[in-house]
């Protein structure tokens, strides 16, 4: 199951088609892709770095890299991934895109990094 989570996280990965796509899209944020923005909605239950388990019922997302991260919010939004907070999970990232995703995990890995 792994590794059919980590083809679709691959799939994530900036397609030059797609509209207003610059060649590195991680270093221009529209407000609507603004990591610090989307975490915004994560620290609610998250806590502002990764920190805490989620309502008690998952694990703290702090130290994780930006890989796994993506693979979790993919596997929510397909899914394939998720236990007890599965479904409000899903809700919380389905309006996310690639760029999003891509930008919010990186986000979150390098966010705990730096405070920790």
């Amino acid at each position: 199951m792994l590794s059919s989570v980590q083809n679709h996280v691959a799939s994530i990965a900036v397609d030059a088609s797609e509209p207003n796509v610059t060649s590195a899209p991680h270093l221009v944020h529209k407000p609507e892709t603004s990591p610090a923005i989307l975490f915004q909605k994560c620290a609610a239950c998250h806590g502002n770095h990764g920190e805490k388990a989620a309502l008690n019922q998952s694990e703290a997302i702090g130290g994780w890299d930006s890989n796994r991260i993506a693979a979790a919010i993919v596997g929510y939004q397909d899914g394939t991934y998720g236990g007890a907070m599965k479904t409000l999970m899903q809700n919380q990232v389905k309006t996310l895109n690639r760029i999003q995703i891509e930008a919010l995990s990186e986000y979150i890995a390098n966010l705990y990094v730096k405070t920790h």
